[in-house]
């Protein structure tokens, strides 16, 4: 993740957020945003079908949050790692799909 101060609002930044800002309004909103995207689909959705898109989504989710609370912080770029699926949750993912399979055949 990079982000920077605009140059024009960096001294208003640090003196009402600490030189802490990056943390409050970059890195702890970027794990809420994640919890929050996750919980609306499905493991497949978010790990297959919709990861591609979810750096854009959460810079643009991020840019959105932070243009009201903390305007001076620029979010340049972000990218993610895939998520790893605890493997209790993807046996069952699998053996959930089997069985759709087995059941249309």
């Amino acid at each position: 993740m990079v982000s920077k101060l605009k140059a024009e609002l960096a001294y208003e930044t640090v003196k009402n957020y600490s030189t802490n800002y990056n943390e409050m309004f970059v890195r702890d909103k970027v794990h809420h945003l994640v919890n929050r995207f996750c919980s609306k689909y499905s493991v497949r959705e978010v790990s297959v079908d919709m990861f591609e898109g979810m750096d854009e989504w959460l810079i643009n989710a991020l840019k959105e949050e932070n243009r009201l609370w903390a305007p001076g912080i620029e979010i340049i770029s972000l990218r993610i790692t895939k998520p790893q699926i605890p493997e209790a949750i993807r046996s069952n993912y699998e053996l959930v799909e089997k069985m759709k399979v087995e059941y249309m055949i």
